[in-house]
């Protein structure tokens, strides 16, 4: 009898909490309502409305990994679930699990024109695959590295030279994973902190223009030029 008691509070309780959830959950609109108060890309107005309308023609509440999965593949050319889940990954930074209107914007914002912080972390949390969230194995660079050659591939295959991205060779992403990375890390094992992740990138831009296919990942401003050049 106690048993039974205790699942069934514990049943109410659960339903109370989910109720209240709902109850109090943002939706798109209210999430672009903000972003018009306290705009956090880089996107106008106008901009952004176009933006809501395209999210909203898809979902009326958030974007679910499934979801998202099938647009990447449609819209990006990517088939590998892997690299899909580390995109997601990217642009659910609040680790909810699902895609809010207000980091689809961000995160979209990003890929088209990012900053230079805006761009490292957005690097980073696609190459982190797993481990200590303050290291990133050379193992999981390699690994999204050759993924995301391997779906600029796929893209190319699909559009020809319009694809864009990367001017890396990527009918073989094995072998040129390998070399970009012996070329920027040489015989290093050991992980990488965040802040050696940062100068690798601002140092080595072939890292990240291959992780987005079609698009500048990111504007060539003064100081990326600079730190690209050693001058920074």
């Amino acid at each position: 009898a106690k048993v039974k008691t205790r699942d069934a509070v514990q049943k109410t309780v659960a339903s109370t909490l989910l109720g209240a959830y709902k109850t109090v959950k943002k939706t798109p609109d209210d999430f672009y309502r903000a972003l018009l108060e306290n705009n956090t890309t880089h996107f106008t107005p106008d901009e952004l409305e176009r933006l809501l309308a395209a999210f909203k023609r898809v979902t009326n509440d958030r974007l679910q990994a499934s979801h998202f999965y099938e647009i990447v593949e449609v819209e990006m050319g990517w088939s590998n679930l892997l690299l899909r889940k580390q995109l997601f990954k990217a642009f659910d930074f609040d680790g909810h699990g699902d895609i809010n209107f207000t980091e689809f914007a961000e995160g979209y914002s990003t890929m088209l024109r990012g900053t230079v912080p805006e761009m490292l972390e957005f690097a980073w949390r696609v190459y982190h695959i797993q481990g200590p969230p303050d290291l990133l194995a050379l193992t999981d660079m390699y690994t999204t590295l050759r993924l995301a050659l391997a779906g600029l591939e796929e893209v190319r295959k699909m559009q020809g030279p319009s694809a864009g991205g990367s001017a890396e060779d990527t009918r073989f992403p094995e072998r040129t994973a390998r070399q970009i990375l012996e070329s920027v890390v040489g015989e290093r094992q050991a992980p990488l902190t965040k802040e050696e992740f940062n100068q690798m990138i601002l140092k080595h831009r072939r890292l990240v223009d291959c992780l987005i296919p079609g698009f500048e990942l990111i504007p060539q401003d003064p100081l990326h030029r600079a730190a690209e050049s050693g001058e920074a």
